[in-house]
């Protein structure tokens, strides 16, 4: 980060989709990903948001390694 901050960039959360809706409604929260129920954490893509990313969100390249299982 550009400047000393007290940010969470990213948290993996098991729950359901209720949940999820009530963490998203959160003041500060900017973004929830929901993955496949059973997906394993070494399978999840996490891309945070920066600071300066507030308008628009574009996708980033998802070209990294990919884990053999």
């Amino acid at each position: 980060l550009a400047q000393p901050c007290r940010c969470v960039l990213a948290v993996l959360v098991h729950a359901d989709r209720a949940t999820l809706d009530v963490i998203r409604a959160r003041p500060g929260v900017r973004a929830v990903h929901a993955a496949p129920s059973r997906t394993a954490a070494r399978d999840v893509a996490l891309s945070p948001l920066l600071p300066e990313q507030q308008i628009a969100v574009t996708a980033t390249p998802d070209d990294g390694p990919v884990s053999g299982g």
